[in-house]
């Protein structure tokens, strides 16, 4: 039976209530908010990001082909197991566990890409990256943690435009370093250097104290096993919320898609522009990534007006994405590719903040880290779907087919959801009428 958390008067609730009261008198978490945006921008500092593709065919000597075929998908495939390892290690072990896991990660990572050309450890460094990807989503999670659940909007819009920021100036100096000959060697080195220096950021990021109470108490009285059957059982009922699972569903399509494009936008672009020297992908990242960032800093103005316009976000920005990707698919100019992906990221980004928001406020438990790392399990498996279906393994499609493809997943996406949107305001409707019915029929 799914309930609407907008109508269920529990005790959860209640200590959102108080809570909110509390926190009033504390202020804004400023402190909190510059540690955490301060890691994520080490997080997102990659000055080699937006040269990936020439990297691998000019430096590790091989084809665009093998890029997209045999090295990228591994990053697929990897990153959905880990995503589930990490989620629960995080209950277990705690979030600064898992991300020094990340930390780590990407270290290895960089080892691997500057010191060898084998090409098993190639695709063996996409496991690495994405367990420092999927350390990103603990982190995004642990912000719940950090700060009062009253400033949950304001500081996740924070948060995400620090990676979209870091995105914008890492990939602004990347194009310049380029152009003034530094090599893409050079610039992981440097990227290296700023990981590391974020991770030393972790021992002083701490979670807020819980209130003491009687169920805290006896959880660390509890064996492992009863423990990870509680975390299934909250697990549950937070998915019993309709609006959560509403948003995990959709979040499970439009972030596996948007994984899926910037995994390839590189190979599409490359086409149309096969040298470093000609292109300018440093510049079309940051120029994405920057407007990304005004996007989801401006979507945390709408959080008093969140319940009237989640139904239209949740059905406008899919189908805007899917008419940019298929102008991106069918495209034969560079520049008007580059539009496309720059508009795609900033609808993107300008739905992400809300859904993640939107979502930590329905939820009753506490449970972040395993419920966002559940969604992002869920897109992943979508990703691995989906990646599978149209790469080498079943029907081959050339890059131009894959962006209509994913294209074709996000029309339907924004379909079904207005579907779902019409339907439940319907029966909520109609509900509201039969208990309207009954109090007139049997006044008290």
């Amino acid at each position: 039976m799914i309930e609407d958390a907008s109508v269920s008067q529990d005790p959860g609730v209640q200590s959102v209530a108080s809570e909110s009261k509390t926190t009033l008198s504390l202020g804004f978490p400023w402190l909190r908010t510059i540690l955490l945006v301060s890691y994520g921008l080490s997080c997102q500092f990659l000055l080699y990001s937006p040269f990936l593709v020439v990297f691998f065919v000019q430096e590790k000597h091989l084809t665009e082909k093998q890029v997209y075929e045999d090295i990228f998908p591994i990053w697929t495939y990897s990153y959905l197991i880990n995503v589930i390892l990490i989620g629960m290690l995080t209950e277990v072990v705690g979030y600064r566990f898992s991300l020094a896991a990340g930390v780590l990660g990407n270290i290895a990572t960089y080892i691997i890409l500057l010191t060898t050309d084998n090409y098993f450890l190639l695709q063996f460094e996409q496991a690495t990256v994405s367990l420092a990807s999927a350390s990103i989503i603990i982190f995004s999670s642990f912000v719940f943690r950090a700060v009062p659940r009253i400033h949950y909007q304001k500081v996740t819009s924070a948060v995400r435009s620090s990676y979209l920021v870091a995105s914008v100036t890492s990939s602004l100096l990347g194009q310049l370093l380029v152009k003034l000959g530094v090599s893409l060697n050079a610039l992981m080195l440097i990227t290296c250097i700023i990981c590391i220096m974020g991770g030393l950021l972790i021992p002083f990021m701490r979670a807020l104290p819980q209130p003491p109470s009687e169920n805290v108490q006896l959880e660390f009285k509890l064996k492992i096993r009863k423990k990870i059957a509680s975390i299934f059982s909250e697990l549950l009922q937070t998915y019993k919320i309709s609006s959560v699972l509403l948003w995990s569903l959709w979040m499970g399509v439009a972030v596996a898609i948007h994984h899926l494009v910037l995994t390839y936008w590189q190979s599409l672009l490359f086409e149309l522009s096969p040298t470093s020297s000609k292109n300018y992908n440093g510049i079309v990242s940051a120029l994405a990534y920057f407007l990304a960032a005004i996007s989801a800093l401006s979507s945390s103005q709408l959080e008093f007006k969140l319940k009237s316009v989640i139904p239209v976000i949740q059905v406008v920005c899919p189908l805007f994405s899917c008419g940019l990707l298929v102008a991106m698919s069918f495209s034969t100019s560079y520049v008007i590719a580059c539009i496309g992906f720059v508009a795609y990221h900033i609808s993107f980004e300008f739905a992400m903040p809300i859904a993640q928001s939107d979502v930590a406020t329905k939820m009753k438990s506490e449970r972040f880290g395993i419920v966002f790392s559940v969604n992002t399990a869920l897109s992943i498996l979508v990703q691995v779907i989906v990646q599978a279906i149209i790469g080498k393994g079943a029907l081959k499609l050339d890059m131009r087919n894959q962006f209509l493809s994913f294209a074709i997943l996000l029309g339907t996406l924004g379909i079904l959801t207005f579907i779902w949107t019409t339907y439940s305001k319907i029966r909520a409707k109609n509900i509201l009428y039969s208990q309207v019915e009954d109090q007139l029929e049997n006044p008290t």
